[in-house]
């Protein structure tokens, strides 16, 4: 597992611990970490919908795990 992976993973665990185990399995848990460059996470997810829905209600949580475990400000 590369380092990036390992990111994400620490990502998607606090994530788990905050969010209901049936929002994590459906919107989460096949969520991958495409790339960290410059200022900018990229993720990858399984369809428009889950990303509006991610980005809608879930963008604060996301936004403070990645810069607690990335160290940047992330966007």
């Amino acid at each position: 597992m590369d380092n990036q992976s390992k990111v994400w993973e620490r990502c998607l665990s606090v994530i788990r611990d905050n969010v209901p185990s049936e929002t994590y399995a459906s919107l989460f848990s096949h969520t991958q970490l495409v790339s960290i460059q410059d200022q900018a996470v990229t993720l990858k997810v399984s369809s428009p919908f889950i990303y509006e829905f991610i980005e809608e209600n879930y963008s604060d949580l996301l936004i403070r795990v990645i810069r607690k475990e990335v160290g940047i400000d992330a966007k």
